[in-house]
């Protein structure tokens, strides 16, 4: 006798602001879900040189 069962399961995350979401990649393999979010590049600091008035 073979009992087969199954059920949907739904889940959702909020991505970070800088997650590359057009390249987002997902895999379902013996029963696992693996997500890849690969993020954008973060912009530089800018640099300020502050000199003295003496």
């Amino acid at each position: 006798m073979v009992l087969e069962s199954h059920a949907s399961f739904y889940r959702s995350i909020v991505s970070p602001k800088h997650a590359d979401a057009s390249n987002i990649q997902a895999d379902f393999k013996d029963g696992v879900l693996k997500v890849i979010v690969p993020f954008k590049e973060l912009p530089q600091p800018k640099k300020i040189s502050i000199g003295s008035s003496k």
